[in-house]
Formats: C-alpha cells, sequence, structure tokens
C-alpha cells in the first residue's frame, strides 16, 4: 500500500533541508549550492527515496474505505520532519566551517575556499537524506531489527554514495555540478551530518518509544 503520508513526511524533510541549507549559505556568505547538485538532490535522489519508501506497505489507517487520509494527526508530525530537515542542513554546513576553524594551523588536505566548503556541505546533505528517509520508509530506521525496508532501498542509499564520490574524484563531473575538492579532511567530515542524523532519528524513535 502506497504510504502517502510517509512519503510527504520525508519530502518535507528534504525540501526544508534545502532551503535552510540556501539561507545558512547566503547568512555565512558561503556560495550557493550550484543548480546540478540541487536537481540531482530534488528529482533524482528524492524521487528513489519515495520510490523505496512506496514500496514498504503502510499501516491501514491511512486508507480506509477508498478514501485517502493524508492530514497529519498532530502538529509533531509537522514538526519533527521541519526539524529533521534544519537539523541536517545546519550540521552540514556547520562542518566544513567548525573543520576549517579546528584546522586552521594547517593547510595539508584543506581547501578553504567557498566552493570546497559548498561543496562538502551539499554531499552531507545527500549521504543523510536516505538515511533520514528510512525513518519514513516503515519506521524503525535503517538498522532496526524491526525495519520494513525492501532492497528498493539499495538505490538511494548507493546513488548518494555514488554521486558524492563522482563529484569528488572525477574533475568532469565536479565541474559538470559545479562543485570543488575539499580536500581530504573536508571529504571524511562530510559523513559527520550522515551519523548526527542517524542518532537523533534513533534518539526521537526511542523517546516515542517505537
Amino acid at each position: 500500500m502506497l504510504n502517502i503520508r510517509n512519503i510527504l513526511n520525508y519530502l518535507l524533510v528534504s525540501h526544508v533541508a534545502r532551503l535552510v541549507l540556501m539561507l545558512l549559505s547566503a547568512a555565512l556568505g558561503l556560495p550557493l549550492p550550484s543548480a546540478g547538485m540541487l536537481v540531482f538532490w530534488g528529482v533524482v535522489l528524492d524521487f528513489f527515496v519515495v520510490l523505496a519508501t512506496a514500496t514498504v506497505k503502510g499501516p491501514d489507517s491511512g486508507m480506509r474505505a477508498g478514501r485517502i487520509n493524508i492530514a497529519p494527526d498532530t502538529s509533531s508530525e509537522v514538526l519533527i520532519p521541519t526539524m529533521y530537515g534544519a537539523l541536517c542542513a545546519a550540521a552540514s554546513v556547520l562542518t566544513p566551517i567548525c573543520v576549517k576553524t579546528l584546522t586552521a594551523s594547517a593547510s595539508a588536505g584543506i581547501h578553504t575556499e567557498g566552493a570546497s566548503m559548498m561543496t562538502c556541505a551539499v554531499i552531507g546533505c545527500l549521504l543523510a537524506m536516505p538515511f533520514v528517509g528510512a525513518e519514513y520508509a516503515g519506521g524503525y530506521g535503517l538498522f532496526s531489527k524491526k525495519s520494513k525496508l525492501t532492497l528498493w532501498y539499495i538505490i538511494p542509499i548507493g546513488l548518494s554514495i555514488l554521486i558524492s564520490a563522482l563529484i569528488l574524484f572525477v574533475p568532469a563531473v565536479r565541474t559538470a555540478f559545479g562543485a570543488a575538492f575539499p580536500g581530504w579532511i573536508m571529504t571524511s567530515a562530510s559523513l559527520i551530518p550522515a551519523v548526527l542524523m542517524i542518532a537523533v532519528t534513533s534518539v526521537v524513535r526511542a523517546v516515542n518509544k517505537e
């Protein structure tokens, strides 16, 4: 059964993350994400996360008597996805800034240009999105024993890793996406938002006793 409410929750996370990413970039004087990166994220990656979510059987409460109820039951159903999106974007933008600050005395493997820092931020979001989406594809996350995820979820996870690797290691792809190599230290740091979102969603799930 197509779980429309879960799909909308994930799309809310993704849209809020892009909005906050753009606003923080402008506020902090960083270059805005390129159109290529935003199109891949908002069209290609989101499509496959939605497709993977649609393959998971959702609760029966969403469809009864041939009618679809997609309105949120409580304000938390809007607040929590909004919080996830804002937190993911904030972590992705602040991570390269913190790395730059903490490694100010070093130079090897660090690129502190604005384009490099923005590339790190966008890759951080791309890597985190499938893991956040997993919270809404069955409601138990990616690693829970109760997870209802299907093999379809390999596609968005693989795509996010593949495009990140291509941007980092293939100059032609990097140029096409308007990106810049952020250096090995910042490249490693781009994993932090994904790890943070896995931790945060797991805590929220535990608090809600799911």
